[in-house]
């Protein structure tokens, strides 16, 4: 069902103005669409985004096996923590939280029910660190970045620390995806505050600067109807309506 273009590895000028759209691929497996639509672990609400975000296409988009051991970078409430936690059947997933959610009041019961989720589920951890500061375990298959790379600019993370400790816990060959909110051509992460948007090529250069290859790209979560200037998140109309970008990265094996 993903709609994909497949890229070789590029240099970091690279420049994606456009993106084509190829014939569907196969239906999700049957182990995604059971850990999607048959997981008692998800709430309703959860449940209700899922037209929205394409779980089922974007975990089969992303190609990781039941035994890979992954980490959900600025998990929240744990939308695919959950998701995860039923599909990864001998594997583990690592959620993690920033900092700042701890020093905001406002984040305190989403905190203490990812911790409660955590020590419910034995292929589940939680933590919370400052992105710049990550403890990562080490030969990961996969690190997924939903919704939260934008967060890192304005809250004042080094990302080439960030990028760095990711590319290391990875193993050769292991896949980073990173979905977040499109934003203006030309507007970098200057928005990330104030429209909790960032620029797609500008995202892509820094990611591939830290040694990471772009595999494939997917327009999935594209809307033709987004409004690039509006914040992603303040109108309740716009939850889930935006339109996001989703790269597949890889480290290299040599």
């Amino acid at each position: 069902m993903s709609r994909l273009l497949t890229l070789a590895p590029v240099a970091t000028t690279l420049i994606l103005a456009t993106t084509l759209i190829l014939p569907a691929q196969a239906k999700p497996s049957p182990e995604i669409s059971a850990a999607i639509q048959k997981n008692s672990l998800r709430s309703t609400e959860d449940i209700a985004r899922d037209p929205h975000r394409h779980p089922d296409e974007i975990l089969d988009f992303w190609g990781i096996q039941p035994n890979a051991n992954v980490v959900d970078l600025g998990a929240g409430g744990g939308y695919y923590t959950k998701i995860l936690a039923a599909y990864l059947k001998t594997g583990q997933v690592t959620a993690i939280n920033a900092d700042f959610f701890k020093k905001n009041p406002r984040f305190a019961s989403t905190l203490k029910a990812m911790e409660a989720f955590a020590q419910q589920q034995q292929n589940v951890t939680h933590q919370i660190n400052a992105f710049d500061q990550l403890v990562l375990p080490p030969q990961l298959d996969g690190a997924l970045f939903v919704n939260f790379y934008h967060d890192t600019a304005w809250l004042g993370y080094n990302r080439q620390l960030m990028n760095e400790s990711i590319f290391k816990a990875l193993k050769p060959g292991g896949k980073l995806l990173i979905i977040d909110h499109e934003a203006a051509w030309g507007s970098g992460f200057e928005v990330g505050q104030s429209l909790h948007r960032v620029e797609s090529q500008a995202l892509l250069q820094e990611v591939l600067e830290a040694g990471f290859h772009l595999v494939k790209t997917s327009n999935i979560l594209h809307r033709k109807d987004d409004v690039l200037s509006a914040s992603a998140v303040d109108a309740e109309s716009r939850r889930g309506q935006t339109s996001r970008f989703v790269y597949l990265f890889e480290k290299p094996h040599h």
